[in-house]
């Protein structure tokens, strides 16, 4: 299913609107960008081709994955953060950026990629679809993907008004909920590998980050 301009500006403006989404703060989470790096790059592997990073913001982790010589492709609902992206990557190589709003009716046509980067997405797309329909959508998405890594939010009001049953910045509450969920969406054939932790904004104290890999 292929979403029209106006369609996409349409549904990005009601995100925006809903949950006050920036479209660039991935520049104003600077103090954590170099730890969240290192987690990343520690996930490629030297035979690692392409690189999808979903919600790509203002493209930082996209344009670093490039510069290690990686095709990478970043993909964002929000055509602002794209015109960004583009600027303050521009002349770099092996590196594109596109406007699209994945759901569940597009996510099964995008290809594999040896890695994905789901990073600080998945609240929103359980905010817009339901919780069922946003495993689903990081199901298949692992299933395409050598290396999928992600980030999940720490605080039920991040997740809409059908929040999953955590504790707001309770670590040992918001784990078990991110890691028993990425385990069932992988199911067999995957190893789950906890990264670690790093410091949010506002009332979110921490995110924490997974990879899942294949065997």
């Amino acid at each position: 299913m292929a979403f029209s301009s106006r369609t996409v500006n349409k549904f990005s403006s009601g995100v925006l609107r809903r949950v006050g989404l920036k479209s660039r703060y991935q520049i104003n989470r600077g103090f954590s960008i170099e730890e969240r790096w290192q987690m990343l790059r520690s996930c490629a592997l030297p035979g690692d081709r392409n690189v999808i990073d979903i919600g790509c913001n203002a493209g930082e982790f996209t344009g670093r994955f490039a510069g290690q010589g990686l095709f990478a492709l970043g993909l964002d609902l929000v055509a602002s953060s794209i015109d960004f992206a583009r600027k303050r990557n521009d002349g770099t190589p092996n590196l594109a950026f596109g406007v699209v709003a994945l759901s569940p009716a597009n996510v099964n046509l995008l290809p594999a990629f040896d890695i994905t980067l789901c990073l600080s997405v998945a609240h929103y797309w359980h905010r817009e679809y339901g919780e069922e329909a946003c495993w689903k959508m990081i199901a298949s998405l692992i299933a395409r993907s050598r290396a999928f890594i992600f980030e999940g939010a720490s605080i039920r009001q991040k997740y809409g008004d059908t929040p999953p049953q955590i504790i707001d910045n309770d670590e040992a509450s918001v784990t078990t909920y991110l890691a028993g969920k990425l385990a069932a969406a992988a199911g067999g054939g995957h190893a789950l590998r906890y990264l670690g932790k790093f410091k949010s904004l506002g009332r979110e104290e921490f995110r924490y980050m997974y990879v899942v890999e294949k065997r």
